[in-house]
Formats: structure tokens, C-alpha cells, sequence
């Protein structure tokens, strides 16, 4: 009886102690998290840390959020509650310097008011259900940012929007960007449409965290209180304006270049180009490029079979990949900032940043292709209506190109003095290091390669589906001295890709293909020579088909209809192999894994109870 007792006070004790430890823990442990997944998710970063370290005046953060109208929503709230935690470590890290209001805008309340005055707008999500899902941010001189609503789609780029929030709200002055460019990022008309285009997706980015300087082509100097000049794809540079490029970099200046040999969003319709151009585009940065040890052949694309995109090459033919459309990504350049994390980059079309031996010049490659690539004379692109007939004559080089690069180090000028009519002091050689970086690609800043851009409830939004955005922010914020935002965009979409997939997809196509033109060509004259009798037949005015042409007739349907079999199964070819290996995969997950768990406790049991054997038998 007492030992019943005793076993009785001693649950109820152990359940007393446990409910206290979990209250205690609730309210001291509050703000503390184990964060397991392997990217740190969940995790606030340095950058962001950064960010709320260097704030200088105070900050409010109004959090608006429908609760009691999404007591029914589940995933909203759970998102919600995602958010607010975030919010709230903010909070803490930023010592004082942010205040956070958690706000529910009731219907017909003060606080809906407020929202509304804030900018902020219900969303309908249900029938008769509108929801408040937003922040708003204001400082000490009555500036306002704002995030109108958080889409749980977009929740890998969370930490990003808010930090990007709190930066704008602490920067007292933005730094300078000019930008000279040669191509229309800016927005410009139409002549197809007979429509004004928008600006690229990217550009609107980075004039939200910068003051972007537009400068023409003709310009004869560089301001001192710039701190970044970019180049998109310039064309035609006077003299006095490469002259201020040059003067500009070697007294500490920082440039960006793209440049690019077949920039797809730079062709104008016929009547627009010029029939007899001056100056190729490209080649005026070669001659500003080449004493920095650096050129780019804009007669040259590089092709890569190993990270080549796939497209759709018409109605009832399989996707085929594009090996002048490159998807990289990062990792293999993990040690460098600007690229460093970034999932998916795409690449169209890129020409190759070629190294020049020059004294006390370092060049380093940022992104690069694989080993499994070649660069293609640029008229091979110039009217390609089917890309596979790259593929199909490909050649690797067995070399790496690179498609960014950058340049350090002591540099000389390419002109031996100031052109006519320019006056200051000639600097002929960099007093420190210079600092340049060279992107062989312009293509991968349009919103086609990297963007899809939709109106919601009035507002233009923007949904990623690659990082090239982020490269171009990251790249102006690592070289013009602002790099605490690069660590969060470089988080990425942490898209785990096969990789083994798509080495058995690159090896049955290339394997499958010939088999699939071979099919295909039987197939043509197949269907060729079956219009030439239908042909005959309705010239000559012939009703009905002889025995003789009847079994001819008959031979062909019978053949199309063979080879189109032979066709298809040529094509399930392709995916046999992979789905072999998730055969293979799920007999690991659904059988292995649970029979070496079993074998696994089986062992520690008998380990156990022949551990407790010989101490009974010792004793």
C-alpha cells in the first residue's frame, strides 16, 4: 500500500515539477532558440545584426495583424506568429533603439484607421474576410517605410524586407551611384507596342536604397562624391568620358562594368539601328579595360553543356537544354561576397572575361563555367531557331571561363595624357589599389531572366525566381563600402537541387538524342512522301487508290505510326534512369533506414542485458 502510494506522490510530484519547469522556461528562455536546419533559417544573421547595431536614432515598428479575423487560418497565423517572433528579436538586438507595436485592426476601429493612414490595405482572403497583414516603420524625423503585406510565399526573403526596412529608415544620406548606360533600364518606348515601357525590375531596387545619378556618354567628369560608377553595356564613349572612367578609378574610385557581346535586350527594330555604326559595342571598355588586365572578345559567347538551361522549342517537342542559357549558382565561389549563397543565377548569352598579363594586377574569377564548356563565334546566335543544333555540334574546351571577374592592385592609366580641351592634373598611375568588377553579361539583369512582375491590388510586384537581382545589389553594396544587407540576400532560396538527376538527365540526352533526330527524320519523310500522294492523287483527279498505291498507303500509316511509337519510347527513355533512382531512394527511406534502426536497438538490448548478465554473475 505504501509503495502504491508513494509511486502515486511520486507522478504527481514529477508532473508538478515538469508544469513548473515549462512555465519558469516560457517566461526566462523566451527569446532563446536552437535553430537546427542546416542554412540557419531561423536564425537572425550578421548583416542584419550589423543593421541594428549602427542605429543612431530610435525606431518604431507598427506590426499589423488581423488576429481575430484569422482565428480560422491556420497557416496565415502560424506565419504570422513567424513573423512577429522575428519582430521581436529585432527588438531585443537593437538594444532600445526599436520599439515594436503589435497592432490588430479590428473593423470599425481606431487601429483599422491608423493602418489605412499608414498606407496600409486589407486584403480579402476568404469570402466577407479582409485581412491587415503589414508593417510600417517610422524614425525620428518622420520618415515612413513600408511593407503593405507579407506573403507567405515569399518567406525566404522575410529577414531581407525587414532589414532592408530598418536600413532605410537608419541611413541619413544614401550613397551616389552614377550610372552611364547604353541600353534603356531605365524605362523608354516601345516601338512595337507603341507603348512606354517600365524600368527593369532591378534598377527600381537599387534606386530604393541609393541616390542613382543617370550620366550621359559625353560626360567630362566623374564628381568626387561618387561613390560607385556602373557601365551598362555604354556605346560610343568620347574620349574625355573614358578619360574620366580612368581618372576617376585610379584616384579610388570603384566601377562596375557589364558588358556583353549579344545583349538580347538590346535589339532595337531595323529602322532604328544604325546601318553604319561607329563604334562597336563593348570594344570603347576594351581599349579603357585592357591597361587593367582585362578584355572581353565581343565576338565571343561562352557555352557551358553542364549548366545549360532548358526550353521549349515548340508544340509536341520535348524541351531541349541551351548551352548559351547558363543557370549557375554560388557555391563554387562560395568565398566570395557577392555571389556567396546565391541559388540561381541565369545567365543568357554571356560573352568571357579574358586575363591579360599585367604587373601588380590580380584578376579573380566571380562566377565562372565549368570545365564542360567552349566559346562560339557570336554569328552563330545571330538567327538560331532550334538550339539543340548547339548541343548536338558541341566541343568542350576542357577549360573554365569566366563570366565575372574582378580586378585589384596597382594599375596605370591607358592614356599618356588628358585629351584636348580636359583640364586637371593627369594621374598616370593609382596611388592604392583599384577596385573593379567586370560582368560579361547584361542579359542577367533584365526582369526576363530573373523576375516575374505582377500588379497586386494596384501595387507592382515583383516574385523572383532567380538571385540575379541580388547579384547586382550585392555587388554595388560590396563596392561602394555597404555590405551588411549581402549576407541575408545571399541567404538564397535554399533550393536543394539534384544534382544526381541532372547528371543522368545531361548523360540519357546526350545518349537518347541522336536516336530521337534519327526518329524524327524517318518521321518527316514519312509524312512527306504521304502529301506527295495525296498531292498525285487530287492533280490527276483520281478518285480511288489502285491495289498499288492503296499498300503503299497503308505501308505509311503503318510506319508513321511505328516510328511515333518508337519516338515516344525513345523519349520515356530519358526518365527511366531517374525514376530507377527514386526506386532506389524510396526502398533506402522506406525499407533500410527502418531495418538498421531495428538492428541498431537490437544491439543496445543485448548489450544490455549481457552487461547486466556477467554483473549478476559477479555478484
Amino acid at each position: 500500500m505504501n509503495k502504491k502510494l508513494f509511486t502515486r506522490a511520486g507522478l504527481a510530484l514529477t508532473a508538478v515539477v515538469f508544469l513548473a519547469f515549462t512555465m519558469i522556461t516560457g517566461v526566462l528562455l523566451r527569446n532563446w532558440r536552437v535553430d537546427l536546419t542546416e542554412n540557419g533559417l531561423y536564425t537572425v544573421s550578421d548583416g542584419t545584426k550589423g543593421i541594428l547595431h549602427k542605429i543612431d536614432e530610435p525606431i518604431n515598428l507598427y506590426f499589423f495583424f488581423s488576429d481575430k479575423s484569422s482565428k480560422d487560418m491556420a497557416g496565415l497565423r502560424a506565419y504570422a506568429q513567424r513573423v512577429r517572433e522575428l519582430l521581436q528579436q529585432y527588438e531585443s538586438i537593437a538594444d532600445g533603439k526599436i520599439k515594436l507595436h503589435v497592432i490588430d485592426p479590428v473593423p470599425f476601429s481606431e487601429d483599422e484607421d491608423k493602418a489605412s493612414q499608414y498606407g496600409l490595405q486589407a486584403v480579402p482572403v476568404a469570402a466577407n474576410t479582409e485581412i491587415y497583414f503589414g508593417l510600417v516603420g517610422t524614425n525620428s524625423v518622420d520618415e515612413k517605410e513600408t511593407i503593405r503585406f507579407f506573403q507567405p510565399d515569399k518567406e525566404e526573403t522575410l529577414e531581407y524586407d525587414v532589414s532592408k526596412l530598418v536600413a532605410k529608415l537608419s541611413q541619413t544620406t544614401p550613397p551616389v551611384v552614377a550610372l552611364i548606360s547604353g541600353m534603356q533600364v531605365n524605362g523608354g518606348f516601345d516601338y512595337m507596342t507603341r507603348q512606354p515601357k517600365e524600368g527593369w525590375v532591378a534598377f527600381e531596387q537599387l534606386k530604393q536604397f541609393y541616390n542613382v545619378r543617370d550620366l550621359n556618354n559625353d560626360v567630362a567628369e566623374i564628381a568626387n562624391d561618387v561613390s560607385l560608377l556602373l557601365l551598362v553595356q555604354p556605346k560610343g564613349l568620347s574620349d574625355k568620358t573614358r578619360y574620366a572612367i580612368d581618372q576617376y578609378v585610379l584616384r579610388g574610385g570603384k566601377l562596375i562594368v557589364f558588358v556583353d557581346p549579344f545583349a538580347e535586350m538590346d535589339k532595337l527594330p531595323q529602322s532604328q539601328q544604325n546601318p553604319f555604326p561607329q563604334t562597336v559595342a563593348g570594344e570603347d571598355i576594351n581599349m579603357l579595360l585592357a591597361p587593367w588586365g582585362v578584355k572581353v572578345d565581343m565576338n565571343k559567347i561562352a557555352v557551358d553543356a553542364d549548366h545549360a538551361l532548358s526550353v521549349n522549342t515548340g508544340t509536341g517537342r520535348a524541351p531541349t537544354r541551351h548551352i548559351a542559357l547558363l543557370g549557375l549558382n554560388g557555391h563554387d565561389n562560395s568565398a566570395e561576397s557577392i555571389v556567396g549563397g546565391l541559388e540561381n543565377l541565369n545567365i543568357g548569352t554571356s560573352g568571357a572575361v579574358e586575363t591579360l598579363k599585367v604587373d601588380g594586377l590580380t584578376v579573380t574569377p566571380v562566377l565562372q563555367t565549368s570545365s564542360n564548356a567552349a566559346l562560339l563565334d557570336r554569328s552563330k546566335f545571330e538567327f538560331l531557331p532550334d538550339p539543340s543544333a548547339l548541343l548536338k555540334d558541341f566541343v568542350a574546351a576542357g577549360q573554365q571561363y569566366a563570366i565575372a571577374a574582378r580586378i585589384e592592385g596597382k594599375a596605370k592609366s591607358s592614356f599618356d595624357k588628358a585629351p584636348e580641351g580636359v583640364s586637371g592634373e593627369h594621374i598616370s598611375e593609382s596611388k592604392d589599389g583599384i577596385r573593379v568588377l567586370v560582368v560579361a553579361d547584361t542579359d542577367v539583369l533584365s526582369d526576363r531572366m530573373w523576375v516575374q512582375v505582377q500588379d497586386f491590388f494596384g501595387q507592382r510586384m515583383a516574385q523572383p525566381f532567380a538571385d540575379n537581382g541580388n547579384l547586382l545589389l550585392n555587388a554595388v553594396e560590396a563596392y561602394s563600402g555597404s555590405a551588411d544587407l549581402i549576407g541575408l540576400r545571399s541567404r538564397g532560396r535554399y533550393a536543394r537541387p539534384f544534382e544526381k538527376v541532372a547528371e543522368i538527365k545531361r548523360n540519357a540526352e546526350v545518349e537518347f538524342r541522336q536516336r530521337e533526330d534519327q526518329l524524327q527524320k524517318q518521321l518527316d519523310d514519312t509524312e512527306k512522301q504521304l502529301q506527295d500522294l495525296q498531292r498525285r492523287m487530287k492533280e490527276t483527279g483520281q478518285a480511288q487508290l489502285n491495289p498499288q498505291e492503296e499498300s503503299a498507303l497503308s505501308n505509311f500509316q503503318s510506319e508513321k505510326l511505328r516510328i511515333r511509337k518508337e519516338l515516344r519510347e525513345v523519349q520515356h527513355q530519358l526518365n527511366r534512369d531517374i525514376e530507377a533512382l527514386g526506386t532506389k531512394l524510396k526502398l533506402v527511406n522506406i525499407g533500410l533506414m527502418p531495418f538498421l534502426l531495428i538492428v541498431l536497438a537490437i544491439s543496445i538490448a543485448l548489450a544490455r542485458h549481457n552487461k547486466g548478465k556477467k554483473a549478476r554473475e559477479q555478484a
